[in-house]
C-alpha cells in the first residue's frame, strides 16, 4: 500500500481539496465530477490504495463511516451532499 506525502502547508495555501474515496463508489465519482468541472486543486485518496480504513476513521468526525469525505485544506466539508451545499454557497459569495 502506498501512502501519499504532501506538504500540509501547500495544501492549505492553495486551498487543496482533499478527497477520500474509494472504489465502486458512485458519490465519490459524482463529488470528484463536481470538483473537477470546477477545475478546482485536488487530492484524491483511495481506500486500501493510500490508506486504511483505521486511517480514515482517526481522522473523520466521529460516526463517519460512509465516502466520500472532503476536506478543502484542513477544513471539513463533508460528503457528496455537503460538498453541493458547500460548492453553492461559495458561488454565491462570487
Amino acid at each position: 500500500m502506498k501512502y501519499h506525502n504532501f506538504d500540509d502547508n501547500a495544501i492549505n495555501k492553495n486551498k487543496t481539496w482533499v478527497v477520500y474515496s474509494k472504489d465502486n463508489c458512485p458519490h465519490c465519482t459524482r463529488a470528484l465530477s463536481m470538483l473537477n468541472n470546477r477545475k478546482l486543486p485536488i487530492i484524491e485518496w483511495k481506500l486500501d490504495e493510500d490508506f486504511t480504513i483505521e486511517y480514515f476513521l482517526s481522522i473523520v468526525p466521529a460516526g463517519v463511516r460512509t465516502f466520500p469525505q472532503i476536506y478543502i485544506g484542513k477544513t471539513y466539508v463533508g460528503g457528496a451532499d455537503q460538498l453541493v451545499t458547500y460548492l453553492s454557497e461559495m458561488e454565491d459569495n462570487d
